[in-house]
């Protein structure tokens, strides 16, 4: 249901370091990814009255994430998109959708390679 204020959260180019790879050698040690991320969520407060509590806390959407990603490992990029999401609406109950993009530096012959993937709740 949309709410007085409808919100989006970005981030661009968060750097973390992370577990992650098909062949093992690759989750032996942590390597640099990043994420763009945009979380939504609504708001019945109007504007002048917003406080912390009635938004989406971007620092800590930002430490559930390192948390995680410290944490874990993960065989694909793609799970660890989809584990982000999930993350994301566990902790944060106003979030309505997530979209997020996850890359990994591993070819010296591309910039990068990426998935992107949108959850609703």
């Amino acid at each position: 249901m949309k709410g007085v204020g409808d919100y989006r959260v970005l981030f661009k180019d968060l750097t973390l370091m992370a577990k992650v790879g098909c062949i093992a050698g690759e989750r032996d040690f942590a390597q640099r990814i990043s994420l763009d991320l945009s979380v939504e969520f609504s708001t019945a407060q109007p504007p002048a009255k917003l406080t912390i509590e009635d938004t989406v806390d971007y620092a800590k959407v930002r430490d559930a994430l390192g948390q995680m990603v410290r944490e874990r490992s993960w065989l694909l990029l793609e799970q660890l998109a989809e584990d982000s999401c999930e993350l994301l609406f566990t902790r944060f109950a106003a979030i309505s959708q997530v979209s997020l993009t996850a890359r990994k530096y591993v070819f010296s012959d591309a910039s990068w390679v990426a998935v992107e993937v949108t959850r609703k709740r």
